[in-house]
């Protein structure tokens, strides 16, 4: 049995890898968009304070820790109602 077919198993196997991590990528980018949006209204209160918030809704990048307080004040009253 010549070394090539011996491969070639280990080679679609990574492929399958390498979709799958796309996938993956792809998804955690849609989530970020989907954060992006819905926070949308917070961005405008807080006058564009850079919040970055991943999948796992952590905030990653706070420019303005005192103004994204008083929005979040302000805006869950608006989101739980």
């Amino acid at each position: 049995m010549p070394d090539r077919y011996k491969n070639k198993p280990n080679m679609l196997s990574n492929q399958r890898c390498a979709y799958i991590n796309g996938l993956r990528h792809f998804s955690s980018v849609t989530a970020c968009i989907c954060y992006f949006i819905r926070f949308l209204p917070l961005f405008t209160v807080t006058g564009g304070a850079g919040v970055v918030i991943i999948m796992t809704g952590r905030i990653v990048v706070l420019t303005d820790v005192f103004m994204i307080f008083i929005a979040a004040r302000l805006f869950l009253p608006v989101v739980f109602v």
